[in-house]
Parts: structure tokens; C-alpha cells; sequence
């Protein structure tokens, strides 16, 4: 997942050996998620999905589907801006591949769009078939928060009550009376790593955040970042920072990316009209930063900036 994990437990209920057992546990399933989902592993069963697109299907793990079954949902509730099949548009910009990031000529990236488009895939559980040669999947828009909510339900059953996994800004948070109305999130500041921009309380649940300043580079007085727009091929260029809280991280995750591409109005309007999710949107305009949020967000929200 190219990211720091933290597991946190607070339970003094517990044993040293029983937290330490319990965060073994959690951390082993991380790492089976990630082998199942690593785009760039070959043994991976998204790669093997990838490398039998229109040819066969393949059977997977419960838990893939389940990846993709949520990515699916989010296609279909963003119009298309969150697309699990955005791989081969991704590859071009060499995101996820180390030293070769780069402009895509634009004939090549018009290509690989004709590639994107989640009704090639069909879940036949447990079994995964893209009916488009070169369609290939890129999950990680929703495996690590998937993860994050694997270990937080592996951390639950082994008894622990109270608790945080952080994958690199996709947390979930369980709490009892050890923390409850103690936590806090802290939003970073998109310009300035150093500051935060807001923070919410949080005691049980899952956020995530999506940006334009952790995956980019700069060319030609512009900044390319790893976040594209299925449409296009190229960064989605709404928003500069997107943070959803909901109940699971992979949603959060899912939301995150696709508020992101559908831009602050679009974005906030999908937000509001979910139940179980509440955001705030940064984005630029006329050379400043400016901020949105949900009813929801605001009523717990308190600005740094």
C-alpha cells in the first residue's frame, strides 16, 4: 500500500501479551489484503485478473469481490468519476511506478481511456471477468481503507474494545470510555505540511482523505497528481483536498476519490444526500484556498487555518 501503518490499542482491560497478539492478528490481514489487491505484484489476484482480461474468468478472494462490489456501488453513485478500471490511464502517468512518472503523450492517453469502463467487469462470485481486452482493475481507491476496516474487525474479535488503525490518513477509530469524546482528526493543511487546516472529534468511525499533495509532480508550472479523472485521462482538477467520515473506511475511501473528481459542488451535493457520510471539500479559487463542508461536519468542525 506504499504507506506507514499505525495500530493503536488503549485497553488496559488486556494483557501486554494479548494487545501485542491482537495487533499481530490485525497486521497479518492487512498484509493479505494488500497481497490480494497489489496492482503491482503478479501473483496478485487483481493482476490475474488483469492478465485473463477477455479471455477468462478468474476466481478470487471473498474479499476482493467484496473491494469491488463497493467500487462498482460508488461508480454508479458518482456517474462514473470513481472507476475501478482506471488501470491502464493510471500506468501511462507511471503513478505507483517508482522514477517514472511523466506528461502522457496525448494519443496514448486517449487510448487508454477507450480501456476505462467499469461495464466490462462482471462478479459472478467468486469469480471476475473483464469482457475488454487491456480493461484491467486498480482497486486501491478502496483496498486500504478495506484493509484498515479488516483490522479493526480483527483487533474487535480478539476482544480489544478500544482502538485506531491509521493507514497513511485512512483511519477508523473503535471507543469506549478510555477515549470517548477525547479523539480528535486533525485535517492537514493541502499548501503547508507543517499545519492543519480544521479538526472534528471522532470516537467510533472511518475517515479518509484524498489530495492533491501526496502523489504528484510538477512540470511545466503545473501539478500532476495521482488522482485522474476516468473522462479525461488526466488529474481531476476541482478540488485540492477531500476528507469524508463515515462508518466504514472503505467507503470513506471510495467517497474521498470520487467527491475529489466530480468537483466541490457535485461532490458536496452526493454527500449530503448520503446518510452515513459527512466531508469537507478545500478547493482553489481565484488563487485561494477555500473550503465546503456538510451539515454534519460543521456542526463538530473547528478551522486552524
Amino acid at each position: 500500500m506504499d504507506t506507514l501503518v499505525w495500530i493503536k490499542v488503549f485497553d488496559p482491560d488486556q494483557s501486554t501479551d494479548q494487545i501485542a497478539a491482537a495487533i499481530s492478528a490485525a497486521r497479518h490481514e492487512m498484509q493479505r489484503i494488500d497481497s490480494l489487491t497489489n496492482l503491482y505484484s503478479d501473483s496478485s489476484s487483481v493482476s490475474m485478473v488483469n492478465l485473463s482480461a477477455g479471455k477468462k474468468t478468474m476466481e478470487v478472494d471473498a474479499a476482493v469481490i467484496d473491494i469491488l462490489k463497493l467500487s462498482l456501488s460508488i461508480y454508479q453513485l458518482s456517474d462514473g468519476a470513481f472507476d475501478p478500471t482506471i488501470a491502464p490511464v493510471k500506468k501511462l502517468w507511471g503513478f505507483g511506478w517508482q522514477d517514472s512518472l511523466r506528461v502522457p503523450e496525448a494519443a496514448a492517453l486517449l487510448a487508454a481511456c477507450k480501456s476505462v469502463n467499469a461495464s466490462a467487469v462482471v462478479v459472478d462470485s467468486p469469480r471476475i471477468f473483464l469482457t475488454i481486452p487491456g480493461a484491467a482493475l486498480d482497486l486501491s481507491g478502496v483496498s486500504k481503507g478495506y484493509a484498515v476496516d479488516r483490522a479493526i474487525a480483527v483487533l474487535a474479535g480478539q476482544g480489544i474494545r478500544d482502538a485506531m488503525v491509521d493507514a497513511g490518513g485512512d483511519l477508523r477509530t473503535l471507543a469506549s470510555g478510555y477515549t470517548s469524546g477525547k479523539r480528535n482528526v486533525y485535517i492537514r493543511h493541502p499548501r503547508d505540511s507543517d499545519k492543519f487546516w480544521g479538526r472534528f472529534p471522532l470516537d467510533t468511525g472511518a475517515v479518509a482523505t484524498s489530495g492533491d499533495y501526496e502523489r504528484y509532480f510538477d512540470q511545466d508550472s503545473l501539478r500532476y497528481h495521482h488522482i485522474l479523472d476516468p473522462a479525461t485521462g488526466y488529474p481531476a482538477r476541482g478540488c485540492v483536498s477531500v476528507t469524508v467520515c463515515s462508518p466504514s473506511c472503505a467507503l470513506s475511501d471510495a467517497l474521498s476519490t470520487a467527491v475529489f473528481v466530480m468537483g466541490p459542488q457535485k461532490g458536496l451535493a452526493l454527500l449530503e444526500n448520503l446518510s452515513q457520510a459527512e466531508g469537507l471539500i478545500i478547493y482553489q479559487e481565484e488563487g485561494m484556498l477555500r473550503e465546503v463542508m456538510t451539515k454534519g461536519m460543521a456542526a463538530g468542525y473547528v478551522p486552524l487555518h
